[in-house]
């Protein structure tokens, strides 16, 4: 059980970096929204699976939009600006 936590969380750290206040912030508020819009959807009866699937496409779409721009800070030098500004 050990590796797997270990192979997932250095994946996590290789793919969008240090899990700072950013990108802690930025995790919360794809919970909060995935939480909200579930609660939305209980309340008014309606589960609808392309609507769930559409939000949960865009929330990946976005943090691959992060781990993009964090490998470019890379190659830029490592300055952690276009990452922050992407988040």
């Amino acid at each position: 059980m050990k590796w797997v936590i270990s192979i997932l969380s250095t994946s996590f750290i290789y793919l969008f970096g240090e899990l700072d206040i950013a990108l802690q912030t930025l995790l919360l508020f794809i919970i909060f929204d995935y939480i909200t819009g579930m609660m939305k959807s209980y309340k008014s009866s309606i589960l609808n699976s392309h609507k769930g699937i559409k939000g949960i496409l865009k929330k990946i779409g976005l943090l691959l939009l992060v781990a993009v721009s964090y490998k470019v800070d890379q190659i830029a030098g490592d300055s952690g600006l276009i990452r922050t500004t992407i988040i």
